[in-house]
């Protein structure tokens, strides 16, 4: 490569989105006079790996786009496809010297040296609308490169002795107009973001609420582009920053965050953020185009927004979206990040593992499959270490010594995540995927049972000692960390132990019947000791806390009612307590997460008469 080589004789001047319109021809062009977002996607050059890099995040202006041709999403808007004309002049005259019509689809060339370079070029043109995506082993693109490898080694690579004919069809190797038009980002004029007052609010809350486990955005750079006023023009920071915003309005007590209410009643509180969720909706991801980094991030924000409105199912689905949206880029591979771009790594981590984390909650307690298993993911999991140790200028991320990590906890919660999806692929299996997998005999659930136990056991031993669980931790954020962390252990236990309740099952005969009623017992009662220690520091209620509120206080009624079905000269108050305990916890959410009121309707029904 020679970044800093003018090639303007040998393959003319760049052009631009502002100037498409302006190709002769052009029939396709929207009314008006259309907002620019930067410049359009030069033709792009074949990276020296078979895999193509991760783009970089948006408007760190990091030379690698510039001379690579891979887009950033700044100049890009939401990833969108280059214009169809643009694409015919940056690539196929780029290449091929002078074109001649559409109906012309045979180049020539007579000279040896030009040949060569017409038909690298050629090379990868042909690749250059997968420079984003990701191809595995089974693809037909990965079979072509092989069939090109042999050739090469057949015909002799570098030879420019003889001249070739070049057969190139121009509206096969381009996006169809239509195509592109539906692929373009809506105008950003529209957008209402909250005042400054409120923005700074809400930024604050959701840092500090929600991302203190889910490290989605690094603050520092979001700060950074709000004060550049970023929002107003860059469509892809715009929808990341009114995510941010929804969920900050959830842990919100100004009302400006609400609807207008329709009564006199005061504040429609499960409405807080509603008004910001909608607008990243409408500036949704065209799903022609390759994911960039914001996409990740806004479908990961959205996705826990949506878990706390009346359709909680609909979280898991954007949350299933999202996730191909990262594979179809190779987010979930780690080959596809090289050590170029440490920092931009490092985001898309973050938000490919968040997605994944929030899927694999939302599948269980919704009791749906998972997008993505560990055997689909080599990634490594994000660095721990925090947004502020990031050195600009030696572009490094260092953690300092003496300082335990905020992602340490994010990391942690994946890991407990991957044995939750272990779960849920063997003792939630239907009967023929339990055949297929060998989970057949006697002794399969009893094995499989202790692996999961075992490894739960592990996990537990390995948590770092600022996140082990202590209802005394001072300092805010680790109390967060720690007591998420913990629930969650025991909601995983439960949820393993649970299918061999003898109530549920109707097998009392299993080996497996009474230790796991008596397991998914105590740890639904440690939850309701856990929750009681953060409703006496009156910390809000999120949806990773009231969901498995709703399960222990569930598990703790099962068990209650068992022992009275059974007369067994039980006292049972002690129990009642922790159902009690668990209520209220629903009971505080439901004023701001919808499904939280549903979850809380139900359990009083259970415990009454109790």
């Amino acid at each position: 490569m020679a970044p800093d080589t003018n090639l303007d004789d040998e393959v003319g001047p760049s052009f631009t989105k502002d100037t498409w319109s302006t190709v002769k021809g052009n029939r396709y062009s929207r009314g008006g006079t259309r907002q620019s977002s930067g410049s359009m996607m030069r033709a792009p050059t074949r990276a020296s790996s078979s895999m193509p890099e991760l783009p970089p995040s948006p408007g760190l202006g990091n030379p690698f786009i510039r001379h690579l041709g891979l887009p950033d999403e700044s100049s890009m808007g939401c990833g969108m496809l280059p214009h169809p004309d643009t694409l015919e002049k940056t690539t196929l005259n780029l290449h091929c010297g002078e074109m001649g019509s559409d109906d012309e689809n045979n180049y020539t060339t007579s000279t040896g040296a030009l040949t060569k370079h017409i038909e690298t070029r050629l090379d990868e043109l042909k690749i250059s609308h997968f420079q984003k995506r990701f191809h595995g082993k089974s693809s037909g693109v990965t079979l072509v490169q092989v069939a090109m490898n042999l050739k090469d080694q057949v015909t002799g690579s570098g030879s420019d002795t003889q001249p070739r004919v070049i057969n190139l069809r121009p509206k096969f190797w381009r996006p169809s107009p239509w195509e592109w038009i539906y692929n373009s980002p809506p105008p950003l004029d529209s957008l209402a973001f909250p005042p400054e007052d409120l923005m700074d609010e809400l930024v604050e809350l959701c840092f500090t609420r929600f991302m203190v486990l889910f490290p989605v955005v690094h603050r520092p750079t979001l700060e950074r582009h709000r004060k550049e006023n970023r929002h107003r023009n860059d469509i892809n920071f715009a929808r990341v920053l009114l995510g941010v915003c929804a969920i900050g309005a959830r842990f919100c007590d100004d009302p400006r965050v609400c609807l207008p209410s329709e009564d006199d009643n005061g504040p429609e509180w499960s409405s807080a953020g509603w008004k910001y969720f909608t607008q990243v909706v409408s500036l949704k991801k065209p799903i022609l185009s390759p994911a960039g980094l914001s996409d990740l991030q806004s479908t990961a924000l959205s996705a826990i927004y949506l878990y706390g409105t009346s359709a909680p199912h609909s979280s898991w689905l954007i949350t299933g979206i999202g996730l191909r949206f990262a594979q179809d880029i190779g987010a979930h591979r780690e080959k596809v990040y090289g050590p170029e771009h440490p920092f931009e790594n490092q985001m898309w981590k973050r938000a490919f593992w968040s997605l994944v984390a929030l899927d694999r909650i939302t599948s269980a307690g919704l009791g749906r499959p998972i997008a993505a298993f560990d055997e689909d993911i080599d990634a490594d999991l994000p660095l721990e270490v925090d947004d502020e140790c990031y050195d600009e200028e030696k572009k490094e991320w260092k953690q300092p010594a003496d300082k335990p990590s905020k992602l340490a906890a994010f990391n942690q919660y994946a890991k407990l995540q991957g044995i939750l999806a272990y779960a849920i692929r063997t003792v939630y299996s239907i009967n023929k995927s339990k055949v297929h997998l060998g989970f057949v005999g006697p002794e399969w659930e009893s094995r499989t049972v202790a692996e999961l136990d075992s490894a739960l056991n592990s996990w537990l031993d390995n948590v770092p000692d600022h996140l082990k669980w202590d209802p005394n931790i001072e300092d805010p954020t680790s109390f967060v960390q720690a007591a998420i962390l913990r629930v969650t252990f025991h909601y995983v236990q439960i949820t393993i132990h649970r299918p061999f309740i003898p109530v549920l099952t109707g097998n009392s005969a299993s080996p497996l019947a009474f230790p796991s009623l008596a397991i998914c017992t105590n740890a639904a009662r440690s939850v309701s000791h856990i929750l009681d220690a953060w409703m006496k520091k009156s910390m809000d209620v999120t949806p990773l806390l009231y969901t498995i509120a709703f399960h222990a206080g569930t598990i703790l009624l099962i068990s209650i009612w068992g022992v009275k079905k059974s007369k067994l000269n039980v006292d049972v108050s002690s129990q009642a307590a922790d159902v009690q305990r668990c209520i209220k916890v629903l009971s505080k959410a439901e004023k701001k997460w919808h499904t939280a009121g549903k979850l809380w309707y139900a359990t009083p029904v259970l415990a009454y008469r109790l």
